[in-house]
Order: structure tokens, then sequence, then C-alpha cells
């Protein structure tokens, strides 16, 4: 480890104790000895290989040692000449250094005791202001003046003599100055008895400055100009001895809140409109507005000096707000206990717009917004939801009672939906999001209310389709096939099946519309979608928004639809399967045993099987079912009728040949002529192509259907 020996400042007792760890002292020794004589190796190996710069470099330090040695003894005598004069100057500089010290413990002591009369000459002074304020303040009591901003001033002397508001704010800097000094030197018994007088002498300038604050701002005799410069005066002497907090509680209980109780009624509150709704809030806020603009003016612009450190003084939100909110949770506890839900929603909106036009006189709004935060939690968002909620779900409960009318007065409607419901579902869904009842407070469960109402529809459309398969497809009357929702037994007693074709449709409609309100949706709750300005935690949120809205919610109405649809084919399909029953079976008993020719004609029953299926396919506008939904519709119905019609074929025909073969055998084979099976298969296909061609009409090629190539294959 050569380079742990060329580190400056190399340290051989850690570097004896690092490897003490993991060697002993004697192998170490060893070790170093062998290095050692390694080293000397290396040297001898460099001078025999550059002997000669060898030779050269001994011979430069020839006599290097008394070179040295020559250079070394001035430099020791010099040394100790500095000693000497050191010890001879020393002592003076110690004796000079000591007497410093004791000068500035003197000039420190004798700064503390000027300080110390400095600080009670102020408390003199300002005692004696005091004495003058009060005894002004008896004189105006005795000749019945309480005001003394009211006095008339002799315009003469009114540069000579000191106002009141002046001669406070020298004594609240006179204070303060001593309270600095009070802190700074508490341990002085004599400064500790100053500040203790100090404390009560600023008692009673704070209630003069009280008195003045009051006068001045109720004044009617001084105009704009001399209430600003007074009260700057003394809103300069409240910030002098720290009382910020103390001149916006004057503020508020002896300015503001007087104001207050005048117009905080009950009366005001219902001017306007019918008692309870609530509608002479808005000309309250009005009012406060005013109040603030005329007789808080002088006030606002004179805390607006932040050179003098009146910015940190915000009557806006600790005065006025604060007592709004205690005005309002006081004297109007029905402005936000209301049990109306426009009444809450009214109160709410025109309370917070109130708080955004205030914001603009705040000096300081992160106080202002607090408050504003105290005020509309009065609103219990819960209570309002609930009223919501229950007030949208009777709605929508009175849409599902609604008796359906029949389908030819349902074509008549030119809306985008056909049933009440869907347009309740419709209509309650914009109503959430529309500014009579939004509130970006209870954003998240306006959300969730619209949900709740487009999943109540679904749920009520996938009863209505239990209901009619239990009631024209299964036959189930006595249960009604499970469903015992009695909106919709009520709304479907009297429907037909093929009304939830106008299901479908409307279940399809809410899902478009849906989606195409889900963009202004998410402006609504998210407004920084508008300007591009969204956070990632709202782009995740608008993702679970459109998610949940066209995957979740969309999938379940089209899955409605697509049950609607199927029951109405089955029902289509369980009529034409009567039909074409009881036609199959005519044609046994016409062959058997009749000697009857072969056919040429097609049955009776199958020219007449699908023309219900035709007149019901053309009864439906083209709104509801599309050429392509008719065709799908036909050939699924074609395709149950062929395995019907393959089962009862073959079962017939099976039946026949048995017995045909019984009689061969009876007969030993003497049967001549055509069997009765080859007529009744000559007939059956000439049904099942009759019945292709009905089909056909429909766009339907039976001829690529795989099950109709079969069956004709079977019966040939």
């Amino acid at each position: 480890e050569d380079e742990a020996f060329l580190v400056d400042g190399f340290d051989a007792d850690k570097f004896v104790a690092d490897h003490r760890r993991n060697l002993t002292l004697e192998t170490l020794h060893g070790e170093l000895e062998k290095y050692v004589a390694h080293l000397d190796d290396s040297l001898v190996n460099i001078i025999n290989n550059d002997y000669s710069s060898f030779l050269k470099l001994s011979s430069m330090l020839v006599d290097i040692d008394l070179m040295v040695a020559g250079l070394r003894n001035p430099l020791k005598q010099l040394e100790s000449k500095v000693e000497c004069v050191r010890g001879v100057v020393n002592d003076p500089l110690e004796y000079q250094s000591a007497l410093l010290d004791r000068f500035s413990c003197v000039h420190e002591k004798k700064k503390v005791i000027q300080l110390c009369l400095s600080a009670w000459e102020s408390l003199e002074k300002v005692d004696h202001q005091v004495q003058q304020f009060q005894k002004k303040s008896a004189v105006n009591r005795v000749e019945g003046d309480e005001n003394d901003a009211e006095e008339e001033r002799d315009p003469e002397d009114e540069e000579d003599e000191e106002t009141n508001e002046e001669a406070l704010g020298r004594a609240t800097q006179r204070l303060a100055r001593v309270s600095f000094l009070g802190k700074e030197n508490a341990v002085l018994p004599l400064l500790r008895m100053i500040r203790a007088r100090a404390r009560n002498l600023e008692n009673s300038v704070t209630d003069e400055l009280e008195k003045s604050f009051v006068n001045v701002v109720k004044s009617k005799k001084l105009n704009h100009e001399e209430k600003v410069t007074a009260l700057a005066s003394v809103l300069r002497a409240y910030v002098a001895i720290n009382h910020i907090a103390q001149v916006e509680t004057v503020f508020k209980e002896q300015v503001v809140m007087p104001y207050l109780e005048e117009i905080l009624t009950r009366g005001r509150l219902d001017a306007g409109g019918p008692r309870g709704d609530a509608c002479g809030l808005a000309g309250i806020f009005r009012d406060i507005l005013q109040f603030i603009q005329t007789d808080c003016l002088s006030v606002l612009e004179a805390s607006q000096d932040r050179k003098e450190g009146l910015g940190k003084i915000d009557f806006v939100g600790k005065s006025v707000a604060e007592a709004v909110y205690e005005g309002l949770k006081k004297r109007l506890p029905e402005v936000y206990t209301s049990g109306v839900a426009d009444t809450l929603h009214s109160t709410y909106v025109t309370t917070r717009a109130f708080f955004d036009i205030l914001e603009a006189f705040a000096s300081n709004p992160v106080c202002l917004q607090e408050t504003r935060g105290k005020v509309l939690e009065l609103w219990n968002m819960s209570v309002y939801m609930q009223l919501r909620t229950q007030e949208f779900c009777q709605r929508l409960d009175a849409a599902m009672s609604t008796k359906l009318p029949r389908c030819a007065e349902l074509c008549k409607g030119e809306n985008v939906v056909f049933f009440p419901v869907s347009t309740m579902v419709l209509e309650s869904f914009d109503a959430c999001w529309s500014p009579k009842i939004f509130i970006n407070a209870v954003s998240s469960s306006i959300l969730k209310l619209s949900l709740q109402l487009v999943t109540r529809f679904i749920r009520w459309g996938r009863a209505s389709v239990k209901y009619m398969r239990s009631q024209h497809i299964e036959g189930s009357d006595v249960d009604q096939g499970g469903v015992d929702d009695p909106l919709v037994i009520q709304a479907w007693s009297d429907a037909s099946c093929d009304t939830l074709l106008y299901l479908a449709s409307d279940c399809i409609s809410v899902s478009n519309e849906l989606v195409k309100r889900l963009n202004n949706i998410q402006e609504i709750m998210f407004p920084g979608l508008k300007e591009g300005n969204e956070t990632r935690e709202e782009g995740s949120a608008c993702m679970s928004i459109q998610h949940v809205y066209t995957d979740i919610l969309g999938g379940e109405l089209l899955e409605v639809a697509k049950q609607a649809k199927t029951a109405v084919v089955e029902q289509l399909v369980k009529d034409r399967v009567v039909t074409l029953d009881s036609g199959v079976m005519t044609v046994a008993p016409m062959y058997r045993m009749t000697n009857k020719p072969v056919p040429t004609d097609p049955s009776s029953y199958a020219k007449q099987l699908l023309k219900p299926l035709g007149e019901f396919l053309d009864e439906q506008p083209e709104h509801i079912l599309s050429t392509q939904e008719r065709k799908e519709i036909a050939e699924r119905v074609f395709c149950q009728l062929l395995t019907v019609f393959e089962s009862k074929t073959s079962s017939i025909l099976e039946e026949i040949k048995k017995t045909e073969k019984a009689v061969r055998r009876l007969k030993r084979g003497a049967v001549t002529g055509q069997m009765d099976s080859d007529k009744m298969c000559v007939q059956f296909k000439l049904d099942l192509e009759c019945i292709a061609e009905q089909i056909a009409v429909f766009g339907v090629e039976p001829e690529s259907l795989e099950q109709f190539k079969n069956v004709l294959n079977n019966l040939n």
C-alpha cells in the first residue's frame, strides 16, 4: 500500500491501529521490515540505473549542513531579541486593555442609567398626556359633548395646536420605546418597575385610542382627507404598541356590528319574496358593500400605507367578514338552515358571490379566505344533497310509474327519447349540472347523484324487460316473473311487447346523450381544463369519469337495449312457432295413407307464416328500427323457426318411416308406388322454400345460412 505512506500528514499510530484488526504486531513488524528492505533494494537499483546523476546530486549536497547551520544561528538570535521586546511591551498593553474593559463597563452602565432616565421621563410625559386626555374627556362629559372629534377647531390655531390623534401617536411611540427597553434589560429592577408602570399607562392610552378611533370614524364634520389623516395617526399608534388585533376588534364591535344589527333582520331577509325564501339576502349584501364603500372608505384608505406598517391591519377580513359571520350565525341562522334545497342553494351562491366581491377590498386575501371558509361551512352540504336526492328521486319515481302510451302514440313524438322516464332522466341529469343546482363544494356528490339517476334508470329498464318477458313470453301471470317493483308493473301493465323496441331506442339515445355531455361535466368540475391548466390529479379524475360514463354506464345501457330487442324477437318467434307447429302437424294427416299425388304447392300455413312478422316490421318507424336492424331481427326469427321446423319435421318423418318399414315387412316388400314419407318430404321442402322466399324480402339471404342448407339437405 504505497499510497498510504505518500499521504500528507501520515499518522503512524492510526496506520498501526487500522492494521491491528487483521494482523498481530509481530506479523505487522515483519511485513514492514520486508517493505523497508524492498525500498532499500529499489533505491540501490535506482542508483545503479543512473549512477552519474546520483554522483552529481551527492556533490551538490556537500556542505549543505554547514550552510543550514549558518542560516539557523542568526534566526535564533533574532527570535531571542523579539521575545525580550515582547516581554517589555506586553505588561503595558495588558494594563491598557484592562482600563478599556473597565471604561466599556462604565459606559454601558451609564448608557443603562440614561436609558432608565429616558424611560422614566417618557413615562412621566405619557402619564401627563393621559391625565390631559382624561381631564378633557371629563370636561366633555360635563358639557354634554361625548364626541371630542366633533369639537369645532379654530383654523388660526390649527397649525400650532397638536391634534388629539397626534398626541396619542407620540404617547404610544414613547410607550413602545419604554417597552423595548424593558424587554432588552429585564434583569434590572428599575426597568422592571418601569415596565409595570408602562403596562398600566398602556391600558389608559389604549382606551383613549379606542375613543379617538371611533369618534373619527363616526365624525360627520371632518372631510374625507381629514378623516384619513387622523385615522392614519391612530392606526400608527396602534401599530407602535402592537395592538393591531385590538383595533380590528374595535372596528368590528363599535362600527360594523351596530350597522349589521340594523340590516340583519328577518324582515329584510324576506323582502321581495315569500317568507322563508331569503330573497332579501342579496339586498343585505349590497347594503354591506355600499357601507364599506362609503362609511368604511376612510378607514380602508388610512390602512393602505404599508411603509408605516399599516398594511398588517386587515379591516375587511378581520372586522367586516368576521362581523358578517357572527351576524349570520346569531341573527339569521335560517339563511343556512332552510329545509328547502332551492333556498339553500340561493343563499349559498349569494354569500359566495358577496365574498368574491369583498376580496377586492381586502388587504390580506388569505385572511379573508379563512373567514370565507368559516362562513360557507355554516351550510350543511350533506343536508342539501339529501334534499336534492329526494327531489330528483321523487320526480324519477313519478316518471317510472307513468303508464306507457301505445306504440302508435309514441311514434308521433319528435324528441330524442320516447318514454317519460327517459325524458326525466336526461332533464334531471342536466339539472344536476345547471347553475341553479350545482355547487363546487359538493361537485363529487353532484357527480354521484347524476350517476345514481342513470343507474336507477338502468335498473328500471332491466326490470321492465324481465316483467314483459314474464307476461308475454314465459306466461307467468302470477308472480310477474319475480319482478316486485310496483313502478315497473304500473308502467308496463297495459303495454305491448313491441314497446320494448322504444325502450331499446331510449337506452341507446340516453347513452349517446351522456357521451355528448361528458366534456361539459368535466369543464364544470375542473375549470382549468378550458385553459389547459389541469393538474395531474384532475387529468386522472377526468379519465375516471369518462370511463364510468362511456364504458360502465354506456355499456350497461346498451346491454339493456340488447335484452329488450332479444325479448321482442322471442315474442315474435313464440307467436310464429305456434303457427308453424300447427301447420307442420297438418301435413302428416294430409298424405298418410291417402294416396294423394305428389304435392306441387306449399301449404297454406307456410304462405301466411311470416306475414305478421312483415306487418310488425313495417309498422316500426325508421328511427326505431333501421333497415339493418330489421334484417337482423328477421334473420334471428328465421333461424329459430328453422330449428323448430327441423325438429318437428324430423320427428314426423321418422315416425312415418318407421310405420312404412313395418308395413313393408308385413307385406314382404309388396308395397308399390311412392311412399307417404317421400310426399311429405316434398311438401316440407316446398314449405321451407316458401318461407325462405318470404324472409328474403327483408334482405336475408337464406342460401348463405348453414342452418338452412342443412335442413334443406335433410329433406332432399
